[in-house]
């Protein structure tokens, strides 16, 4: 009963993938900036303009963790996942200023080639492991981008999550030919794999046969 009356959730995935949409707007900048190297300053200034959008969602995010009582998935590891994404734009942001700064005249081929790499990179992502935790109703994305193969974790006892839903959903994007897995684990409830237990819904048991495989998965689809 005390969970319901306290705020959860929120729209951390609206915030997730807005930022990666900045995200993805500094990279191909900095690689036609890099790639034809001409029309710097626009460049530029069009990569420091989705620097700054992604700041605002940073901080409306960790203001959001702060207010939200009940998280989909594990707080600190929103915090680490919201900074992260937030340096990829800082560091995309130094190489345009170190541009201008040293007053760089040419660039090499191998440099190039790192900037294409790097709009690739964010551009697509391959693999994802979700746990307990996917967008609905009007937080959806438009699943036809999807092109990573996915392993998600789902708990059978989940208000926030339910297992119904799990299962529409993956049979939804194995629809449109999507390589989708969600799976429902019996006995599990929400949070499951938080190991801090603020739920206390937290199964070793479950835990220690779940994360060997979301490891294994990954490496066989990123590496």
């Amino acid at each position: 009963m005390l969970g319901r009356l306290m705020p959860r959730e929120g729209k951390f995935f609206d915030l997730f993938n807005a930022h990666a949409e900045r995200i993805v707007e500094g990279s191909r900048e900095l690689a036609a900036m890099i790639g034809t190297f001409t029309e710097l300053d626009a460049h530029a200034a069009r990569i420091d303009a989705a620097e700054r959008a992604a700041d605002k969602i940073t901080h409306e995010t960790m203001t959001l963790l702060h207010k939200t009582f009940i998280t989909p998935f594990d707080r600190d590891q929103i915090h680490q996942l919201i900074n992260t994404m937030d340096d990829i734009l800082d560091l995309h942001q130094d190489v345009a200023e170190s541009v201008a700064l040293y007053d760089l005249q040419r660039v090499t081929p191998e440099a190039k080639q790192l900037a294409a790499i790097c709009q690739m990179s964010c551009d697509r992502v391959k693999a994802v492991v979700p746990f307990y935790g996917f967008p609905q109703g009007a937080s959806e994305p438009d699943w036809s981008k999807l092109t990573a193969t996915v392993s998600g974790h789902m708990a059978e006892n989940d208000s926030f999550f339910s297992p119904p839903a799990a299962h529409a959903l993956e049979a939804k994007l194995r629809g449109m030919g999507k390589n989708v897995t969600l799976t429902v684990h019996p006995g599990t409830g929400h949070a499951f794999m938080a190991p801090h237990n603020a739920l206390g819904t937290f199964n070793a048991d479950v835990a220690a046969k779940v994360w060997p495989q979301a490891v294994s998965f990954l490496k066989e689809n990123v590496t």
